[in-house]
């Protein structure tokens, strides 16, 4: 039962992360780009998908 629980908390934050990521690529905000990666160029770069 704790094992559903947990699945479901780490989904809920895996959704709300990404809810957040794509209302900041339409925004375009570069600044507070939710882009994880370590070899980016820039932070324009999390926007070019």
């Amino acid at each position: 039962m704790i094992d559903f629980i947990i699945i479901g908390i780490v989904a809920s934050v895996l959704l709300l992360g990404i809810i957040s990521g794509i209302r900041k690529k339409k925004r375009g905000d570069a600044t507070s780009c939710g882009c994880s990666c370590s070899g980016c160029p820039s932070a324009n770069a999390c926007h070019q998908d």
